[in-house]
């Protein structure tokens, strides 16, 4: 009853996820937890807590460090 939930879907029926489900406060309209079904029958819940709303995050944070002997592939698309 304290909580929305929100059921999407693809458009596009060859992705590989069936649906998302989003959970909310019903108060304050934070998203606390979600749920992924895929189209293999797979299910992945995650719940948020200890919410932290416009806390400041360092850009240490922000800075990928991987260990020796990792190799990055970078897929993104430069313009």
């Amino acid at each position: 009853d304290k909580n929305i939930l929100v059921s999407l879907v693809p458009k596009n029926a060859e992705q590989g996820l069936a649906r998302l489900i989003l959970q909310a406060n019903k108060k304050n309209y934070q998203i606390t937890g979600s749920t992924v079904y895929d189209k293999l029958g797979n299910k992945t819940t995650i719940r948020f807590n200890q919410i932290q709303v416009n806390k400041k995050i360092s850009e240490e944070q922000f800075q990928l460090k991987t260990p020796p002997g990792v190799e990055i592939l970078d897929y993104t698309q430069t313009p």
